[in-house]
């Protein structure tokens, strides 16, 4: 009897059961007990062993041994009958039979392994040897919708599934921002994978369709171009947060890695969300990523929105809360305006669930940047590491913290895993050639922003970060020209400081004088850190205006002021007692 083996997602199944083989044998016995004996049967010819009814165990001597593996005898022995010259049945004799089906079946196996013998192996192998794999890039699911509406959908699963990955403690995976930059572009898998210095990489289909969506994955390893894993998802809208829990843990498995101890209890907990509470929240997480002043201001929205519609929706608080951190370092609101709501979605979202590190991360910018509460900020970094060390933003804003408190190649390391995380970040990168400027590495600092500008010209952060880089080297003329591109590509009001901190250092003083009258009448009708202000007096050497600046800034809860201890713009007021005194009302160690 043939036995049919069918692969599916729950793996192999054999379909032969053994009721089925003992029927099938029990059938035969009958047949043969009641046929016709041959009409040449002598008297002295022996009995046909007796039919065996299908209680009989593995223990009867009467029962062959291919009957309990439903190995069908040869015809001889199947009917009892004995052909010219054969002797009766015995022990020996069976032993020979059972022997000889063993080789027939171990030669049609090697038959099959000759005829399927590459992708047979490579089957077996991936499925019972885990492949190691150091480091992973999940590139942007493509929207099979058809619909360029729905590109917030596949983007956001896209982010949302890093995030999961992202846990796994033991692997390195690269963040949303660099892999974002590969949408549309088609590139060989292999020179992807140099650029982001991956091992392997994830590729992936979603189709939404009302409250349905489809998640289609498959994990492969670059170096051979082997396929290590492929899955297909049909869930629930409802279902989602779940179902990116499954796919992490089926990848986690196939690259023989493990998630986070907290983890797996998380997942199998995962509370289901309303389907327009989830398009709302992933909508929320498209438009955060554009960090820019429309966008972040539309990702608050739909954040709100989302937690309106599902009030136990935690992801949406956390969201909501970097949204505004974002708000509130990029001076887009005042900080009394934006940091208090930090605190409080941070505080709802950890209430909810405990395991999310995005929430710990927000509440501890917050806490140092408005609070100038430094050691609430260090655990609250702390616990997001040990929740999830792969993410790019909390090693970029610890880093922020240990500028503050004075240990700049503390901060250097942070950013420098940032940017193995999250290579093609346009912030991080920036950030880190100021970070090399605070530890006094200028000329790596000039490199590092050079590479950030190489990236992208048109960034202004790039030229303003080679700006400083410049100061740094004493460099003045290549630092105004560069901070003239810096505020024509982006008129911020941090651009216009650079640029006025820039001419006091070329001696321009007058032009740095106008820098300071165009930030102060932007002040009466937008939040500029009076900071800013203080730090161009300070390069022009006015030491009253400047501490005046400072004390407004201190005053307003300016989040730029917690830089006072590494910040050269105002090393010019060092060496006064009134420096010391600022210092330490800010709280800083």
């Amino acid at each position: 009897m043939p036995v049919h083996r069918q692969l599916h997602n729950k793996r192999g199944s054999v379909y032969a059961y053994p009721n089925e083989l003992r029927s099938w044998w029990e059938s035969r016995q009958l047949h043969d007990a009641t046929e016709d004996e041959p009409p040449d049967r002598q008297p002295h010819d022996p009995e046909p062993e007796p039919a065996v009814s299908g209680t009989a165990s593995r223990d009867d001597p009467e029962i062959h041994p291919a009957a309990l593996v439903g190995i069908p005898e040869t015809d001889s022995e199947a009917t009892g009958e004995l052909r010219p010259g054969s002797k009766p049945h015995s022990s020996a004799w069976r032993t020979a039979t059972l022997i000889s089906v063993f080789l027939l079946v171990a030669g049609l196996l090697v038959v099959l392994f000759g005829l399927f013998g590459g992708s047979l192996r490579e089957s077996i192998l991936r499925r019972s040897s885990p492949v190691p794999i150091h480091s992973l890039a999940v590139l942007p699911f493509e929207n099979l919708s058809g619909d360029v509406e729905q590109e917030y959908f596949a983007d956001g699963m896209t982010a949302e599934l890093i995030t999961e990955l992202a846990r796994i403690s033991s692997i390195r995976v690269i963040s949303r921002t660099s892999i974002m930059r590969y949408k549309r572009l088609r590139k060989p898998l292999a020179e992807i994978a140099r650029e982001l210095g991956v091992d392997a990489v994830v590729e992936g289909e979603v189709l939404h369709s009302q409250s349905q969506v489809r998640v289609t994955a498959q994990l492969i390893d670059v170096a051979t171009d082997r396929h290590l894993w492929a899955e297909t998802y049909d869930r629930n809208l409802r279902d989602v947060v779940a179902l990116q829990a499954d796919v992490a843990q089926s990848i986690a498995k196939a690259i023989g890695t493990r998630v986070m101890p907290a983890e797996p209890g998380r997942l199998t907990s995962a509370r289901r969300v309303g389907p327009e509470a989830y398009e709302d929240y992933l909508k929320g997480r498209f438009f955060f990523e554009k960090r820019t002043s429309e966008g972040t201001n539309r990702a608050v929205g739909y954040f709100q929105q989302a937690i309106r519609k599902d009030p136990g929706f935690a992801q949406a608080y956390a969201g909501l809360a970097k949204a505004y951190d974002i708000l509130g370092t990029y001076e887009l609101l005042p900080p009394n305006e934006s940091f208090p709501k930090v605190r409080e979605a941070a505080d709802k979202a950890l209430e909810l669930d405990s395991t999310l590190s995005e929430a710990y991360t927000a509440r501890a910018l917050a806490s140092f940047m408005y609070e100038y509460d430094w050691n609430a900020a260090e655990q609250d970094f702390q616990h997001a590491l040990r929740l999830n060390s792969n993410d790019a933003l909390v090693h970029h804003w610890y880093a922020e913290l240990l500028i503050g408190i004075g240990q700049p190649e503390r901060a250097v390391t942070e950013l420098e895993r940032a940017r193995e995380l999250d290579p093609l970040s346009l912030p991080i990168n920036g950030v880190l050639g100021r970070a090399y400027r605070d530890a006094h590495r200028y000329q790596e600092s000039f490199d590092q922003c050079r590479k950030t500008v190489d990236l992208d010209p048109g960034f202004a952060m790039g030229h303003y970060c080679l700006g400083i880089s410049n100061v740094a080297l004493k460099r003045y003329a290549e630092a105004v020209t560069e901070m003239k591109l810096a505020y024509a590509l982006g008129a911020t009001p941090v651009d216009a400081y650079g640029l006025g901190y820039a001419y006091a250092m070329a001696g321009n003083r007058s032009d740095a004088r106008a820098v300071i009258e165009k930030l102060k009448r932007s002040s009466g009708k937008s939040y500029v850190p009076a900071y800013y202000i203080a730090s161009i007096y300070a390069a022009l050497d006015e030491k009253n205006q400047a501490f005046a600046w400072l004390q407004r800034a201190y005053d307003q809860r300016d989040s730029q002021i917690t830089y006072l201890l590494c910040d050269p713009f105002i090393d010019p007021l060092r060496s006064d007692p009134r420096f010391n005194a600022l210092v330490r009302q800010v709280g800083l160690p």
